[in-house]
């Protein structure tokens, strides 16, 4: 198993509830899709997940990654030195 930590908002951690509660049959489906406000398929797919990958299907799968609409480190670099060291002023 992975030793990676999973830090979950307080709405995933509602999701984990109420998973964990249809799956051992506390409520029905219906009641499920009261709860989170989704439609009866993604509920379906959402308990899929958890059975297939865990706790780690209920996070957002680009968290904790750096955006792609950023600047490279390297550039970031260059301009620092460029605006810096060679045009002081």
């Amino acid at each position: 198993m992975n030793d990676e930590r999973i830090t979950l908002s307080m709405r995933e951690q509602r999701t984990n509830d109420v998973l964990v509660k249809l799956m051992n049959r506390e409520i029905k489906l219906f009641d499920a899709q009261k709860l989170l406000g989704l439609s009866r398929r993604q509920i379906q797919r959402k308990k899929k997940a958890y059975i297939q990958t865990g706790i780690a299907s209920i996070t957002h799968k680009s968290k904790n990654k750096p955006s792609g609409r950023g600047y490279s480190h390297e550039l970031k670099n260059r301009i620092y030195h460029l605006y810096i060291i060679e045009y002081p002023g």
